[in-house]
């Protein structure tokens, strides 16, 4: 597989080559700033509902679709990672297998950002319940 080549850190007035969106140094800046806002208001997982009986759902998910629902319907073939809530628990859906489907990371995600309004609506929920 080629190799993408290098092109300049998109932080503002930063001029280093980079395969990433961010050079190493506003990378690491960039992330560790969203990272500690975010975690610093974030519930544990097990609070969230993501417990051990959780992660067993999780594998007997993925294992019933092993492929990302979301490619398949789009014609590609690529292996799930991520369980995804159809209804989000948030929303009042539930852990029943009928709101459960296999993604792969970039099809979460993206549903994530379409659904909650990215990053910062999630920050700002869990600020004011």
């Amino acid at each position: 597989m080629p190799i993408k080549p290098p092109h300049q850190c998109i932080y503002p007035g930063c001029g280093e080559l980079t395969r990433g969106r961010y050079c190493a140094r506003h990378q690491r800046s960039v992330a560790t700033t969203a990272s500690a806002e975010y975690e610093a208001t974030r519930e544990s997982a097990a609070k969230r509902g993501y417990d051990a009986k959780w992660r067993r759902l999780r594998e007997i998910v993925l294992e019933r679709d092993p492929l990302c629902r979301e490619c398949k319907r789009q014609g590609r073939i690529e292996m799930a990672t991520d369980v995804d809530h159809i209804k989000a628990l948030a929303s009042g859906g539930t852990n029943a297998m009928s709101n459960l489907q296999s993604l792969c990371h970039a099809c979460h995600s993206r549903k994530t950002v379409a659904q909650d309004g990215a990053f910062r609506h999630t920050v700002q929920n869990n600020r004011h319940p």
